[in-house]
């Protein structure tokens, strides 16, 4: 096998590979994420229920400071992501499609 056609080969197993992986994560992601948010709603309208009967004070200034230190957070750890995606563009490119697909039928 000439070293082109080694090169192709190896390329697409990667990018195959890493298109199954993303598929099954997008797949699990979708279906944890969706468990989690109706958790969640479920947890709030708990909170805003004792809230409204005078069981609980909620401090909305606090829950906001809290919450934008988070955001920050996460913006600070965007860039590291973004290195490490650029990076590695074949598995990515394969990944990000599995993943696309998963989330979709998931």
């Amino acid at each position: 096998m000439d070293p082109v056609s080694a090169a192709v080969t190896k390329l697409l197993a990667t990018i195959g590979i890493a298109g199954i992986i993303g598929f099954a994560v997008g797949y699990a992601l979708k279906k944890v994420f969706k468990l989690a948010l109706i958790v969640l709603g479920i947890f709030l309208l708990g909170i805003f229920y004792f809230e409204y009967v005078g069981i609980i004070e909620i401090h909305y200034d606090k829950l906001l400071s809290w919450a934008e230190s988070i955001v920050n957070a996460a913006m600070g750890y965007s860039s590291a992501i973004y290195n490490n995606v650029v990076a590695s563009i074949p598995t990515t490119a394969g990944f990000a499609a599995g993943f696309a697909l998963g989330l979709k039928k998931g």
